[in-house]
């Protein structure tokens, strides 16, 4: 007799199974729409590059950085959308070498723009010039006076296919430069005409350069203030006096006497960083505009956008305004923030140091030309740090610069030099005794106890870092 063994089919629950499968559909739903864009793959070329560099911005009066006044919401909630950098130099003191660097890739001592007078050598290839000549539609707008046609430009418009700058000396002197409204219009038409291209766009917004009168609403965080600044301007003039220069030409006596009654009272010093502050909050809305104007056009989630400063600001650190003079972190620590769609664009956070000389090795290596303008362009890709924050970095980063007060200027010379480390900062000043001044960041942000004396192997190591930095950097 034949057994046969019976099988049972078991019962399928389908109802569970039904479940199951919305389950994994939700899930996929929410990781598609809802996970980090750094998920999602990234464009290994963008088309379109935008580089936002503001004047006078320091890093520590913008809200990403821990400002208490609410100056930056447009900044902001861009750095949502990008990675900031909570240790970026710019290259050097003010505006024109600042300006060179960006679109040279060099430091100062090789293109040579730090006298006011300076020219751009010939044999310097432009940052527009590399990229209009690779396929890119370029175009540069600016007010500052030192990117200007009617002061000179010094070359830094080679390559540039549409240059604009309203700057004239008659109508724009009191600020030191066009506000960016009056490059608004052609700004926005020029990105709506080439938005289907691969281009290049460089726009400096230069509202808040001295004396801080271009504010939207001036008295927007010291309202009920009177005093010396309701009558005497704290232009370029102003400041040479205050940081203690003798026999300014320009200043007259009314300038002279305001500053004796400006530093009699510290209410005066506040107006001026409140209105410094209402300055920012202008920037920021003509800042928010622009991305704006690059969102409308679909250009914000495709683009590679950076956002920076040229310099910052001393607001009476050290006795001293302005950026005539020195190349303390008020100056120096500007903000930085980069959105490459894929790579950077969810909002971290980057502490490994980083510098203005990298902003255009970073534009070359996007568009795949690094390697071949290497030789000049020697600042540091920072796209293996963004695709990978626990990248080995570099350890020092360093900045120079010819301060445009000294009396005896006749040749482009370098007279004051940083390096720092992570936590370390070393400055050497020709022009002082002693000339070296070394500080803790980390314990001393504000560089008032100088160390060079008690921390002697601290002291060697970044002198050494220095030494080495000054004997490199010779124009070639």
């Amino acid at each position: 007799m034949v057994y046969f063994r019976r099988y049972v089919v078991p019962k399928i629950d389908y109802r569970g199974l039904i479940v199951i499968f919305g389950l994994v559909l939700l899930s996929v739903f929410l990781v598609w729409n809802y996970a980090p864009s750094n998920s999602k793959a990234p464009i290994s070329k963008p088309t379109q590059v935008i580089v936002i560099d503001i004047c006078s911005l320091r890093a520590d009066h913008v809200g990403a950085y821990g400002y208490n006044r609410p100056t930056t919401p447009n900044l902001d909630e861009f750095a949502k959308q990008a990675t900031t950098f909570n240790n970026f130099w710019t290259e050097s003191g003010w505006c024109l070498p600042n300006f060179a660097t960006m679109l040279t890739g060099t430091r100062p001592e090789v293109h040579q723009l730090t006298f006011v007078s300076s020219q751009l050598s010939a044999s310097i290839t432009t940052l527009a010039e590399i990229l209009g000549n690779n396929g890119f539609a370029t175009a540069g707008f600016s007010g500052s006076r030192y990117l200007s046609p009617n002061t000179s430009t010094r070359g830094l418009d080679k390559g540039f296919q549409t240059f604009i700058n309203p700057y004239t000396s008659e109508a724009d002197t009191a600020m030191g430069a066009a506000s960016y409204s009056k490059n608004e219009a052609a700004v926005q038409k020029w990105i709506a005409d080439n938005k289907d291209k691969p281009f290049f766009l460089y726009v400096t917004i230069d509202d808040l350069h001295s004396p801080y009168t271009h504010a939207d609403n001036p008295k927007l965080f010291d309202p009920n203030y009177s005093g010396i600044l309701d009558t005497v301007n704290a232009d370029l003039f102003f400041t040479r006096v205050y940081n203690g220069e003798t026999n300014v030409a320009g200043a007259d006596e009314k300038t002279i006497a305001g500053v004796k009654e400006f530093k009699k009272d510290p209410k005066n010093l506040a107006n001026l960083i409140a209105r410094y502050d209402a300055g920012i909050v202008t920037v920021d809305s003509l800042a928010g505009r622009l991305f704006q104007t690059l969102k409308e056009n679909g250009l914000l989630d495709n683009s590679l956008i950076i956002v920076t400063a040229h310099q910052g600001e001393q607001l009476g650190e050290h006795g001293q305004l302005g950026h005539i003079t020195g190349i303390y972190e008020p100056i120096l620590s500007v903000p930085f923030f980069i959105r490459y769609p894929g790579v950077a664009d969810n909002g971290a956070r980057i502490s490994k140091l980083a510098e203005r000389i990298d902003i255009p090795a970073t534009i070359l290596d996007t568009a795949g030309l690094l390697d071949k303008y290497k030789a000049q362009y020697t600042g540091t890709s920072l796209l293996p740090l963004l695709r990978d924050p626990a990248t080995a970095w570099k350890e020092f980063i360093f900045a120079s610069s010819k301060p445009t007060w000294i009396p005896s200027t006749g040749e482009p010379s370098i007279e004051e030099r940083a390096v720092r480390n992570d936590r370390y900062k070393l400055l050497w000043y020709g022009y002082k005794k002693p000339a070296y001044e070394l500080y803790d960041l980390q314990t001393d942000p504000g560089e008032t106890k100088n160390l060079a004396d008690k921390l002697p192997d601290v002291f060697s190591e970044l002198k050494s870092q220095l030494d080495s930095y000054a004997a490199t950097n010779t124009k070639k």
